[in-house]
């Protein structure tokens, strides 16, 4: 009903560790927006009827039972209620002058379809403009030297994505592969690393799974090589893409959401 359990109710499972829970219970009950309190306390009702005692019905109209509803499903309820765009995306409308009729939502729905987890955190480092490339490790006074090693030109994150001599063949690559699959010849540029390719459209999802797959190498590799000093060639980073999008694939046409026929022609040709 939003409102919080005393914790006296709950020191019979703390036991000796009290000081500690009190400090823990303190900061979970700061963690929580004060707009999600508000809506519990004045969306939700119990229901009249005593046999669905445990049922809340919420601000949409649906029936939760309290006994069964976990809390990732709580949060899901908590987090639909009001959804924001990241202000982020209006930098990137300004930089990349592209017009603002964007579907920002189907950008970030297509990261959501994504089972690997880094990758999804490397898609939002790209959007909110902290991957540590040297540009940026100097503007966070990490660095002092924002040139790039291989190219001796500054080394900015589409630099690192697009532009460094070592990925360049590799993205031909990967436009080949797109042509031969779609019959559609795709100049990468800085637009698609961050919005992809007809993004709107359904019918280039896949064209979009390779960009995005083809990033993640090219920045995977490239950790390697700042951390573990492995130089970066264009035969490991496909051997890579080839091995990872084939991982993606078959998962996803287990849980047949991907078109087979797509699929199979896909892998035909990795």
């Amino acid at each position: 009903n939003g409102r919080w359990v005393d914790p006296v109710h709950l020191n019979y499972f703390v036991g000796n560790q009290q000081q500690m829970f009190h400090f823990e219970f303190t900061k979970i009950k700061k963690a929580f927006p004060p707009q999600w309190i508000h809506a519990l306390r004045n969306n939700n009702k119990r229901t009249d009827d005593p046999k669905e005692s445990s049922l809340i019905e919420i601000a949409t109209g649906d029936l939760i039972d309290v006994n069964t509803t976990n809390a990732k499903q709580y949060y899901s309820l908590l987090v639909g209620e009001k959804q924001f765009m990241p202000s982020v995306i209006y930098y990137w409308e300004e930089v990349l002058q592209v017009n603002t009729d964007i579907d920002w939502k189907a950008v970030l729905f297509i990261f959501g379809r994504i089972f690997y987890n880094k990758l999804k955190q490397f898609n939002f480092k790209i959007l909110h403009k902290i991957i540590p490339s040297k540009t940026n490790l100097c503007k966070w006074k990490i660095l002092i030297d924002d040139i790039c090693s291989t190219c001796n030109q500054k080394e900015t994150t589409f630099h690192i994505l697009l532009y460094c001599k070592n990925i360049t063949q590799f993205w031909s690559i990967l436009t080949n592969l797109i042509y031969n699959l779609y019959k559609l010849k795709i100049d990468m540029n800085e637009t698609k690393v961050i919005i992809g390719y007809e993004i709107k459209s359904s019918k280039f999802h896949m064209i979009n799974i390779i960009i995005i797959f083809g990033q993640y190498v090219i920045y995977k590799n490239y950790l390697r090589k700042c951390f573990e000093k492995v130089k970066i060639n264009t035969r490991m980073l496909y051997n890579e893409f080839k091995s990872t999008l084939k991982t993606f694939i078959r998962y996803k046409l287990d849980q047949n959401i991907l078109s087979p026929l797509e699929c199979t022609q896909i892998l035909d040709i990795l």
